[in-house]
């Protein structure tokens, strides 16, 4: 993929739709890092959009347990967990949506095949 791509957006594309989760990774592994903003990559490969939701949700839950729990042991209510998980997808959810419009939006008021990078393009083709 690294000679050519042009073609990541089509093989993550074909990768994303198989059911076997572990030949996924083979064939595309996922990132070690990534921008907590690098909506391209999260659109691109919903698992990297999966992981960083997970990740905001630790964040999230390790917050909420140091501004509620203090000193005192304890565990956070599991209702607690999942309304905080629900939030964050939805959050990211958001982002993601905006960040479409916008690419979408640019596409649309005269930007030129040059100025977008191929993957770019390749979403663009895919909502339109």
């Amino acid at each position: 993929m690294a000679q050519m791509p042009d073609s990541r957006a089509q093989v993550l594309a074909v990768v994303n739709e198989l059911a076997d989760c572990t030949l996924a990774a083979e064939i595309v592994p996922l990132p070690k890092q990534w921008r907590s903003d690098d909506y391209l990559l999260f659109w691109l490969d919903p698992r990297v959009a999966e992981a960083e939701a997970e990740r905001r949700t630790r964040r999230a839950i390790s917050r909420w347990y140091d501004q509620h729990c203090g000193w005192r042991t304890g565990r956070i209510p599991v209702s607690e967990t999942e309304s905080i998980g629900a939030d964050v997808r939805e959050s990211l959810k958001g982002e993601l949506e905006v960040f479409r419009s916008r690419l979408l939006q640019e596409y649309r008021t005269g930007g030129t095949v040059t100025e977008f990078s191929p993957d770019e393009m390749a979403l663009v083709e895919r909502w339109l």
